[in-house]
């Protein structure tokens, strides 16, 4: 018996997302699930909240959020800065 998939609607945002195309997009809508995918430099605090204003405007529910944002230093765990 084949399980069903559960799934999400996605909504991405970086400032250097690809924007059309990625293979992120492809496996989400192979999945039957809608890709949108917008840029914006999150640094930026006018741009940060012009992109929650129109986020807010076009996606009056969201019913899953994930933050992932920051910086990664490459370097073995035990090299890690306390």
């Amino acid at each position: 018996m084949a399980w069903p998939k559960a799934g999400a609607d996605i909504i991405g945002v970086s400032g250097s997302l690809e924007l059309s195309g990625s293979d992120i997009e492809k496996q989400v809508q192979a999945l039957g699930r809608s890709s949108k995918l917008t840029a914006a430099n999150l640094s930026d605090r006018e741009a940060l909240y012009a992109f929650i204003k129109k986020l807010n405007e076009d996606n009056p529910v969201i019913d899953i959020l994930v933050n992932n944002a920051g910086t990664i230093m490459r370097k073995p765990a035990a090299e890690q800065p306390g």
